[in-house]
């Protein structure tokens, strides 16, 4: 009786460290390690471990309130789509299906259900790696990249001879 009474209270102190360290690292973890640009730096900079967290770290300096939005943003969508797709359909079980016509609202629910998440993915994957060309904008690197990257293929044409050429 005692030992299971002292391993309820070991238990259930336990368990509630682990949900504040938990709550702790959730609340404070965004402001303090802002990571959200670490995947698209390891692809675009050719850069990982903790050289794109550090990078990741410098861009988003002034951009925090707006990683946080589009991190809510996909969150509230994604979870909404899972309590959506969780809820079952009215007479899609498979036992009611007694003929090969009525399994196609099974095979529609499965389609949409596999492909709405792929999309809300590739959706948030393209609208972080916009954040990260405007953190990099912001910090003055994106026009000196292009200046270097595209000096060699422009050349200056005087405007007399263009109209010239045109007329």
């Amino acid at each position: 009786m005692i030992l299971s009474l002292l391993f309820s209270l070991f238990t259930s102190t336990f368990s509630l460290f682990a949900q504040a360290s938990i709550t702790y690292s959730v609340i404070h973890g965004f402001y303090g390690r802002p990571w959200l640009l670490a995947p698209v730096i390891v692809v675009a900079e050719s850069s990982w471990g903790l050289e794109s967290l550090r990078r990741s770290d410098y861009l988003m300096k002034r951009m925090k309130g707006v990683a946080l939005s589009m991190l809510l943003f996909f969150g509230f969508f994604s979870g909404l789509l899972v309590i959506t797709i969780s809820f079952p359909g009215e007479g899609l079980h498979i036992g009611n299906i007694d003929s090969p016509w009525k399994i196609w609202p099974l095979v529609v629910r499965i389609v949409v259900t596999s492909a709405l998440p792929m999309v809300l993915q590739l959706y948030s994957i393209a609208a972080f790696a916009v954040l990260y060309m405007d953190c990099k904008a912001m910090h003055g690197e994106l026009v000196l990249e292009i200046v270097e990257e595209f000096a060699g293929a422009y050349f200056y044409v005087d405007t007399a001879i263009l109209v010239c050429t045109i007329i």
